[in-house]
């Protein structure tokens, strides 16, 4: 008998909303539960580096230095190893 269990490791959603003119990206979580939120530089690995975490179980602004195509935000549970939700608003724009 084998079982599959498909949220084994589950990620919060989230929304953005970014505001160019502030440097802000608005981050709302769609669950309401406890969670660590940062914005880091997306390197060609694909992990993440900069940004101090922010805790949070509604919403966070956070302050990006430049608006950059590799800058992401992560979200990820409060637990230990918890999954990584990356979403990256720049990746695809032309910012100048």
């Amino acid at each position: 008998l084998y079982f599959f269990l498909s949220n084994l490791d589950p990620r919060p959603d989230y929304t953005l909303s970014v505001n160019k003119s502030s440097k802000t990206i608005s981050v709302k979580v769609d669950s309401g539960d406890l969670v660590y939120v940062r914005w880091c530089y997306e390197k060609k690995s694909g992990h993440c580096s900069g940004g101090q975490p922010q805790t949070t179980h509604r919403s966070a602004v956070l302050s990006i230095p430049h608006l950059l195509p590799c800058v992401c935000v992560e979200m990820y549970y409060t637990y230990t190893d918890a999954s990584r939700h990356k979403k990256c608003p720049f990746r695809n724009e032309s910012l100048f």
